[in-house]
Order: C-alpha cells, then sequence, then structure tokens
C-alpha cells in the first residue's frame, strides 16, 4: 500500500523523516518529498509549505502522480474542545472550512465560504471503531487521542471569542491551516484521506509561544504515533472499510 504523508512545515516534514527513516528523494511539483519503505507499506513524505493553496496543490499533483491509497494529513494544530490538551493527538475524519471571524457563515462567492467535507470513502458508521482502535493503540504508548473534527482557517487562532465560535458553531475539536484542503484534493483524485495532527496549542492569547515551545517535540511525537498505526495495522483496516 502506498501512504502518503503531507506535513505543512519543515520541522514537521524533518521529524517525519527522522522517525520513519526515509531519504530517497522524489519528485513532487511544487513540493520536496521523499519515499521509503516501512513493514509492509511505501511510504510517501511531503513537504507542501503552510496554508490552504499551497497544500491544495501539492496535494492534487501527489495524487496525479502516485495515486496513493491513503493520504495522511497530519501536521500541528490547535485544540479547541474542553477535553483536549496540550501534547494530545486529534484524529480528524471531517474538515470544515470557516470564515477567518470562525462564525461558519458561508458567503456567497467569497473564497473562504465554508462547508463540510468528509473523509472519501471511509463510512461514517466505521469512524467510531477506528477511534477506539487508535486509542487503544496509543495508549499502550502513553499517547492521549481523540477523535473530532478540524476547521481549516486562515489566521493564527489566539482569541478565545474566536476559539469559542469554531467550536460551539461549527462543532470543530482543533483548527489548522490546511486540512480542507488536503481532503478536497483526495475527494478530487478519489483517494481516502485522514487527518492525524498532534496539539501544539489551545488557540488562546498564549498560542504563538506555546507553538513555538511545543511543536518541534510534539512534532516528533506524531508520526512516532503513526509508526505504530502503521505497525499496528490501523491503515491497512481503514483500507478495508471503504
Amino acid at each position: 500500500m502506498h501512504i502518503a504523508l503531507l506535513t505543512a512545515l519543515p520541522l514537521e516534514y524533518r521529524a517525519a523523516i527522522d522517525v520513519f527513516r526515509i531519504r530517497d528523494r522524489i519528485r513532487c511539483p511544487g513540493a520536496r518529498a521523499v519515499s521509503g519503505t516501512v513493514g509492509k507499506h511505501t511510504v510517501l513524505c511531503v513537504k507542501t509549505g503552510p496554508g490552504f493553496k499551497r497544500s491544495a496543490g501539492a496535494a492534487s499533483a501527489l495524487c496525479a502522480r502516485f495515486s496513493p491509497e491513503i493520504i495522511i494529513d497530519s501536521g500541528t494544530c490547535a485544540g479547541l474542545a474542553a477535553e483536549v490538551h496540550i501534547g494530545d493527538i486529534l484524529i480528524s475524519f471531517e474538515s470544515i472550512r470557516a470564515r477567518s471571524d470562525g462564525t461558519g457563515r458561508a458567503r456567497t462567492g467569497s473564497d473562504d465560504a465554508d462547508h463540510f467535507l468528509r473523509s472519501y470513502r471511509i463510512p461514517e458508521s466505521a469512524w467510531e471503531a477506528f477511534g477506539e482502535q487508535a486509542r487503544h493503540l496509543g495508549a499502550q504508548h502513553g499517547f492521549v487521542v481523540h477523535t473530532g473534527r478540524q476547521a481549516t482557517i486562515s489566521t493564527v487562532l489566539e482569541n478565545t471569542a474566536m476559539k469559542h465560535r469554531l467550536r460551539t458553531n461549527l462543532g470543530a475539536s482543533g483548527a489548522n491551516w490546511e486540512t480542507h484542503a488536503v481532503f478536497s484534493a483526495a475527494q478530487a483524485a478519489d483517494c481516502t484521506a485522514v487527518s492525524i495532527r498532534v496539539v501544539s496549542d489551545l488557540g488562546e492569547a498564549s498560542a504563538i509561544v506555546d507553538f513555538f515551545r511545543y511543536a518541534r517535540p510534539f512534532s516528533r511525537k506524531l508520526y512516532l504515533f503513526l509508526h505504530i498505526l502503521m505497525s499496528g495495522g490501523w491503515f491497512d483496516n481503514l483500507w478495508s472499510a471503504e
């Protein structure tokens, strides 16, 4: 199985290739990418650059060139749900693209009108079981794992009021800049996508300070968790559930 691992930031990309020990350079238009074998899987690790447009372009190019069976939207995110803490893992089968004010009201003709996307080809009835399996695998190694919706936004989230709107109005458990772009490109290419991210901040006044403090060490933690999921057959089960 070919599994594509998308990262936006250099620190996420370096953590991923260090944990998975993959170094073979491959060509992917508009992005830096390497590949390697992890167990029985071929893993493609791609650094897209931050933001919606960069991630959308890189994900589309990746799908067109390599046709991976599964795309993982990975990296850091802000934690929004009350039960989510810095260092926790958040698995998302659903994404919403939110307006910059966090209200979630669609604006006709707008570039950032919100809408929902779900993990293409993974039945909603299976989400709870996959979440429980991931929590069980993670707990054996000290990881705290949650499932919930990711909101894709276009600004740094460091505002308690906006955090509340994203959580209350849109039901989001996490927020970042890229997930919706990856889900959209995967759906257009008839490819399965799932978001698995680590919480680096809580979207409040200290968000930037927390990000620079925690993003690097917790990115490595994230990819160790992903390695556990691969070794434990989680992605094989995900693929067979389609």
